[in-house]
């Protein structure tokens, strides 16, 4: 089994049981927590990381208000459809996959 050494350009964390342990990123912040005796300390870099996922997890998938949009102009018959545009964007989508 072959192990390769942690990449010295990645600012690798640490991680210690029985004490509280920051990373030393280069900045002057860092946030700890610990548990039962074991600690995790995580940078900012990380704390914005895990906010940003936390508000892209609360963006819906889908636009209600833009559904409904779509099937009222649909229903009353106002819903246009630009054929060449969408030719050139499925011509362009095919060239992009090779």
């Amino acid at each position: 089994m072959n192990v390769k050494p942690p990449r010295a350009d990645l600012n690798q964390g640490t991680l210690k049981t029985g004490s509280t342990n920051k990373v030393d990123d280069g900045s002057a912040k860092a946030a700890s927590t610990s548990v039962d005796g074991d600690s995790l300390s995580l940078t900012q870099a990380a704390l914005e990381m895990s906010r940003l996922e936390e508000t892209l997890n609360n963006i819906p998938d889908i636009d209600g208000n833009r559904v409904n949009e779509l099937m009222t102009a649909i229903a009353n018959g106002e819903y246009q459809i630009d054929t060449d545009k969408l030719v050139s964007q499925l011509l362009q989508a095919e060239k992009d996959l090779f």
